[in-house]
């Protein structure tokens, strides 16, 4: 899959506060995969699948005062 992120920082003297602007995006060619393999129960052998996450953007903005 591909991920990518970009955070973008801007100091503001005046007010004495750092903000920073931030953008990720994840499975962004929105491929189907298998995320996890394992039990269904610890007491079986039989495998479960979890499908993986599809196509996500996500955006934030902090500040610290």
């Amino acid at each position: 899959t591909l991920d990518a992120h970009y955070t973008y920082r801007l100091k503001i003297d005046a007010i004495n506060a750092e903000t920073a602007v931030w953008i990720a995006g994840n499975n962004l060619l929105d491929e189907r995969y298998i995320s996890k393999i394992g039990s269904a129960d610890m007491l079986e052998d039989t495998p479960a699948y979890y499908v993986g996450a599809p196509r996500s953007v996500m955006a934030g903005l902090e500040a610290r005062f």
